[in-house]
């Protein structure tokens, strides 16, 4: 997301990319928060159990899109960053840390003169984000990307002396060992997976991009997008069942078979997310504006989007996704639309805030101010 990766001329099939793989993960939002609310634990699951077949099976269809979109990311950011001694971190808690006190300000507006529901709440987190953009956790993603570039000091220049049969024994090892064994619990699960996929993109800049490997698997482009959507159709059809045992009498065996397929589509996620990244490194689209000025907002669309305040208005009360939307005939067309709106309409709120900070030069004071008060670098 972040689109400091790199200094050079921006690779537009990379920047398309992350346009694609920020779609997926408005997609994953609009199902898990407006159907499946997975965040509230007391009506887990009960929307989706409501709707008819066709929408069950569209809301499934798009769920895997929020695991495979970071993970797109992530492997983005191994792919530019593998032979880096160092990345300053500073960029993107300023711009977290901009739309925290945006967020906060937004709240009290809203609060008074519209009542929202847990508006204190999302006004203590949206305040808690401007102070502490990192380590709030409102952003895991943010969290954990910081930490990796923390990080990049240690691990890039073990990585840079692997050759190619320690890269796939390092991999076997994160899969196996460290991803899948992770997914069973919670605490260091987000970290384990950002650094799965981080060395998935280093693995790919250090190994797979070398030319005469690149021509060896050009031949194999279609096979590998073919691929991506066998395998998300495979974690699609795994989320319908993740929905029927979390609806179903949370009883122990239904507990166990409930974690068992979260961690079997969870499996699939490295995969799917690795074969659309080779499928768009093999694409040659050249440079183009309007495609790189999208992808430069898409940070701000995460940060837009998911944030507390906007996640309660765009799918509870604008879209209405668990109280009407959902319950429509015409919810699958709906589907396909409004993650386009949202993102579009994020990405225009970002560009001209991009334009605005540009030109009152509010970057480098929000810069100073980050820099002296949390970070001292």
């Amino acid at each position: 997301m972040n689109k400091e990766v790199s200094k050079s001329t921006r690779q537009s099939n990379i920047e398309f990319l992350r346009i694609v793989g920020m779609l997926m993960i408005v997609y994953h939002h609009l199902v898990v928060h407006g159907v499946m609310n997975y965040l509230d634990q007391t009506n887990h699951f009960k929307v989706f159990e409501q709707g008819t077949l066709i929408n069950k099976i569209f809301s499934c269809f798009f769920f895997p899109g929020g695991e495979i979109g970071v993970g797109i990311f992530f492997i983005i950011t191994g792919y530019f960053c593998a032979t880096r001694n160092s990345l300053n971190p500073l960029r993107i808690i300023t711009k977290v840390s901009f739309y925290g006190a945006f967020f906060a300000i937004l709240s009290v507006i809203y609060m008074l003169f519209c009542g929202l529901r847990g508006g204190a709440k999302i006004l203590f987190l949206s305040v808690r984000t401007f102070f502490f953009p990192i380590s709030t956790g409102l952003y895991w993603f943010v969290t954990v990307y910081v930490i990796i570039i923390l990080l990049i000091p240690l691990i890039n220049p073990l990585y840079m002396k692997l050759n190619q049969k320690g890269w796939i024994i390092l991999l076997l090892f994160m899969y196996f060992g460290w991803f899948l064994l992770g997914s069973l619990g919670e605490t260091y699960f987000s970290l384990q997976k950002g650094l799965l996929f981080y060395s998935i993109g280093a693995f790919f800049h250090l190994i797979v991009s070398k030319k005469d490997n690149m021509n060896r698997i050009r031949k194999y482009r279609i096979f590998f997008l073919l691929s991506f959507i066998v395998f998300w159709l495979l974690e699609s059809f795994i989320a319908y069942w993740i929905a029927f045992y979390g609806i179903a009498e949370q009883s122990q065996i239904n507990q166990i078979v409930f974690r068992v397929l979260k961690t079997c589509e969870t499996a699939f996620s490295p995969f799917c997310s690795s074969f659309l990244f080779i499928f768009f490194i093999l694409l040659d689209l050249g440079s183009k504006k309007a495609i790189n000025t999208v992808a430069s907002t898409t940070f701000g669309v995460y940060l837009i989007h998911d944030s507390d305040l906007l996640r309660e208005l765009l799918w509870h009360k604008l879209f209405m996704v668990d109280t009407k939307l959902y319950f429509l005939t015409s919810f699958p067309f709906l589907l396909l639309l409004i993650p386009i709106v949202v993102f579009s309409f994020c990405s225009c709120i970002d560009y001209f805030v991009q334009k605005i900070t540009a030109h009152l030069n509010i970057h480098s004071v929000y810069n100073r101010i980050v820099s002296s008060l949390f970070l001292h670098i």
